[in-house]
């Protein structure tokens, strides 16, 4: 399990006063406006920031720090990823899990047996998130969309799931 939880990513800079723009990782892109302070992951370096301002743009966050008052300071974050601990993380419903929890996981299939590992989970691909799966046989991924009628047992302590994934998504 992370100790932090990677919620979004600074794709630049929106005006003159160092204002940030966001591209929100979570579910719940509005949980920005409840946050004091942020920590900041970029090119090797950790630091936490108090959080003075946040607002919403389509599909984007922006926001800023305290103590970044300018567009030239604000241009050394692009790039960089904001976290929360994981105790300041949007509580989880049954049947939901944060995608950093998945990276590793062990894929157990129903026929097949142990097939490879999670190495992501591709969001915005369409209907349904899809699961990359590198296979431990061949240097090659399998693609299976993330539903229960495929991925049924989850035992996260263990790094396993079991899965029943059709003989078609092999042949691709």
């Amino acid at each position: 399990m992370k100790d932090y939880m990677i919620i979004g990513e600074i794709l630049g800079v929106h005006g003159v006063r160092g204002e940030l723009k966001v591209k929100p990782l979570t579910d719940d892109p509005k949980r920005f406006s409840e946050l004091a302070r942020v920590t900041v992951r970029h090119k090797g370096k950790t630091a936490d920031y108090a959080v003075a301002s946040v607002r919403y743009h389509q599909n984007q966050v922006w926001l800023s720090f305290e103590g970044v008052t300018d567009r030239t300071t604000a241009e050394t974050f692009r790039g960089a990823l904001l976290s929360v601990p994981r105790e300041e993380s949007v509580p989880l419903g049954p049947d939901e899990f944060f995608i950093a929890d998945l990276i590793g996981v062990r894929v157990i299939d129903a026929r097949k047996g142990d097939i490879g590992t999670i190495k992501d989970i591709l969001t915005g691909t369409g209907s349904v998130d899809t699961i990359e799966i590198a296979l431990n046989a061949e240097k090659k991924m399998l693609y299976v969309p993330f539903r229960k009628v495929f991925f049924k047992d989850w035992d996260l302590e263990a790094m396993t799931v079991a899965a029943d994934i059709p003989e078609d998504y092999f042949l691709l």
